[in-house]
């Protein structure tokens, strides 16, 4: 799955869960405001019916009092504001049952005894009006009968959405917990949602990361790497393009050994036979030169030999980074191979009026290729002797550091600039242009005696300020804690940058 598509999920599924859960949580609140609505109408309707019975028994007990102590009519005026009351609580009560089918048949039968009241309030007010006081006493009878009428149906009325009410409450109870319970479960859910969206991605996305930065790590060793990542993603074209890398540097590496290999049979024989020519020509065999002749010859076999130098470095670096090169090991004293490295560039040293020290701490023995030992530090002495000014010190130390013995250089000469110290192990580097010419390098050294001190499971380096000398080290592994790694890293191979 592309990055683009998991960002998608990753927004999509937790945004289309909060319309859902919000359209969820919307609909129950319209219920319970719907369940919370119909209950007020339910209390109301019960208020109105209550108001129209009081108002109706305050009304008959009204004109009963008139018609026993002939009261004013005072008491006739506030009986017809009752009943102007009753009949606009009938006009609310009638809105509000109107959408009530189920209570529409109570309502009729409430209302049908509340015209037959109203209607028997008219005609008391005419008998007493006419004074007919019999008559009167008759309809006052059927009032307070028909009083009894409204206020069963009333009841009935009353009790019925009382009981609504009840249930209404409960509904109301239930909607509200429904809302809390959807909110809580909602939110819970959502937060797993996303965290474990978030999970999935994210371990998804760093294993695949995990192999790409270890495919880097072995792009950047030489080493093999490792299965490519199936898939149709970014990682997976990224990796592709590593192993693509990959390919494509070790076909690099084919043809710089191929011209390696030319250059071994093709330019060194001839080169070879041409300085030994050179040679005859410098003893005279044929013939004696002018003095033009010689300096030309002597320039002549200085380039040869130079060329026949680089050769001969690139040959045996091509060896030392192939593993094709083989060590002829012996425990070797610290002390002596120092001192023999120290005789061969004595004369350079006094050339150059640089006096050289050494500084060893114990007679330490190492289990190296005394040879390939020797040259690595004879080549940085020479260097060391190469870039100190005259009158100056060059200093050589070993030490033992945990299972390891290191030798350190110590010059006093211009220094590397920072930002050359990482290349200056690397083919044909260089810390300025002129240093080919001026002090006829050829930019192998360095990477020749890397190669050798890590054949040997050791480590090199440098330190180095511009105009405050550099130090060159490296460090050989004891002879026991060489065996040891040898015998941990048996069978498997290793390449040397």
């Amino acid at each position: 799955m592309k990055l683009r598509h998991q960002t998608f999920l990753l927004l999509s599924v937790p945004l289309l869960f909060e319309v859902i859960f919000i359209c969820t949580l919307l609909q129950a609140l319209y219920n319970a405001e719907q369940e919370f609505l119909a209950e007020a109408q339910n209390r109301e309707i019960s208020m109105c019916v209550n108001s129209i019975m009081r108002d109706m028994l305050q009304a008959v007990t009204q004109l009963g009092q008139r018609y026993l102590v002939k009261k004013t009519d005072f008491q006739i005026s506030h009986v017809g504001t009752l009943l102007d009351d009753i009949l606009e609580q009938r006009k609310t009560l009638k809105k509000l049952i109107a959408k009530d089918s189920a209570k529409r048949k109570q309502f009729e039968e409430f209302n049908g005894a509340l015209d037959t009241q109203l209607v028997t309030f008219d005609e008391f007010r005419e008998m007493m009006n006419g004074q007919h006081d019999l008559e009167a006493l008759q309809v006052l009878r059927k009032l307070n009968s028909l009083l009894s009428t409204v206020n069963e149906s009333g009841a009935e009325i009353i009790q019925s959405y009382e009981k609504r009410g009840e249930k209404r409450k409960l509904a109301v109870v239930r909607s509200r917990e429904r809302v809390r319970t959807i909110i809580v479960l909602g939110s819970a859910f959502n937060l797993l949602l996303v965290a474990g969206l978030g999970w999935w991605t994210m371990r998804f996305s760093l294993s695949r990361l995990k192999t790409l930065m270890r495919n880097n790590e072995r792009l950047a060793k030489h080493e093999q790497l490792l299965e490519p990542i199936e898939g149709n993603d970014e990682f997976a074209e990224l990796d592709r393009t590593f192993h693509k890398t990959a390919t494509a540097l070790d076909e690099a590496k084919r043809r710089e050994r191929e011209f390696v290999s030319m250059i071994s049979h093709d330019i060194r024989s001839p080169l070879g036979g041409l300085k030994t020519t050179l040679e005859l020509f410098e003893t005279g065999r044929f013939g004696e030169l002018n003095d033009k002749g010689k300096t030309a010859l002597t320039k002549a076999d200085k380039a040869i030999g130079r060329i026949l130098e680089i050769t001969e470095g690139l040959l045996d670096l091509d060896k030392l980074q192939s593993g094709e090169f083989i060590l002829d090991k012996s425990t070797v004293s610290v002390p002596a191979l120092i001192k023999e490295a120290v005789a061969m560039v004595h004369n350079q040293a006094e050339t150059n009026q640089v006096e050289l020290i050494t500084e060893i701490s114990d007679d330490a023995e190492i289990e190296v290729d005394e040879t390939q030992i020797l040259r690595v530090i004879v080549n940085l002495l020479t260097n060391a002797i190469k870039f100190s000014k005259q009158n100056s010190q060059v200093l050589i130390l070993a030490v033992r550091e945990g299972n390891n013995t290191k030798v350190k250089v110590i010059d006093h000469g211009r220094g590397i600039p920072a930002e050359k110290l990482d290349s200056i192990f690397e083919r044909y580097a260089q810390v300025e242009l002129a240093d080919s010419k001026e002090k006829k390098g050829t930019g192998l050294g360095l990477p020749i005696c890397k190669a050798i001190v890590v054949a040997h499971g050791g480590l090199m380096g440098v330190e180095s300020k511009l105009e405050s000398g550099s130090t060159f080290w490296f460090q050989i592994p004891s002879p026991q804690q060489a065996a040891e790694t040898e015998r941990v890293g048996s069978g498997a191979s290793q390449s040397i940058d």
